[in-house]
């Protein structure tokens, strides 16, 4: 973020952030990616710009195919 303010490009730029949830951290292998457990379901989504002004959680399901494409 220090880098794009300092090249004067902060308030025309989203940053997204986007994280797996990787394999349970090995304690239900046997499951792989296919359970519903929390760590399973929920992974992190960040987005910073200027059109996001204010800070929220979504409990809706959503996907990153719901994020448009950048043209």
């Amino acid at each position: 973020m220090e880098a794009l303010k300092s090249l004067c490009l902060s308030e025309n730029t989203v940053v997204v952030f986007v994280s797996d949830h990787g394999n349970h951290f090995k304690t239900r292998n046997d499951e792989y990616k296919l359970s519903p457990h929390e760590s399973s379901i929920r992974v992190p989504v960040v987005l910073l710009g200027p059109s996001f002004g204010h800070r929220g959680k979504v409990e809706q399901l959503v996907s990153l195919l719901d994020l448009p494409p950048v043209p």
